[in-house]
């Protein structure tokens, strides 16, 4: 079963008005929002948060599922930040390395809906098994 699940901290961007096609809207803090999710071998997790604090706590949950993809959309520079304080954490080098960020295939993307087309792009190339 195919679900998109939006998951936000402010109401006013998790709701049905801006994401009528989500199968479910979590209003939580991204750390407690967790529990209400099933990952699995067949999830794919998109980590765009508003910051790099965010991300780094999205991330260092995601690690720790069986998820067959996790992208985290940034800079080199804020994931090598991130990526250096999750291994100081404990999370394993090989398992950063599985990590698609910066996210989305390298395809010139400028504007946000081509930014988004390379995510899909990504995680079709993946599902397909074209790593």
């Amino acid at each position: 079963m195919k679900k998109f699940i939006d998951i936000d901290d402010r109401k006013e961007n998790a709701n049905e008005d801006r994401f009528p096609e989500a199968d479910k809207l979590v209003v939580s803090e991204f750390a407690d929002a967790f529990r209400e999710l099933e990952i699995d071998s067949s999830s794919y997790i998109v980590i765009v948060t508003r910051g790099h604090g965010f991300d780094a706590v999205v991330l260092e949950w995601a690690c720790g599922t069986k998820a067959k993809y996790i992208g985290m959309i940034g800079s080199k520079s804020k994931v090598s930040q991130i990526f250096g304080d999750l291994e100081r954490k404990g999370i394993s080098k090989d398992r950063l390395s599985e990590v698609h960020s910066p996210i989305g295939l390298a395809i010139g993307s400028e504007t946000p809906s081509e930014i988004a087309v390379s995510i899909l792009a990504e995680m079709i190339k993946i599902r397909r098994g074209k790593n």
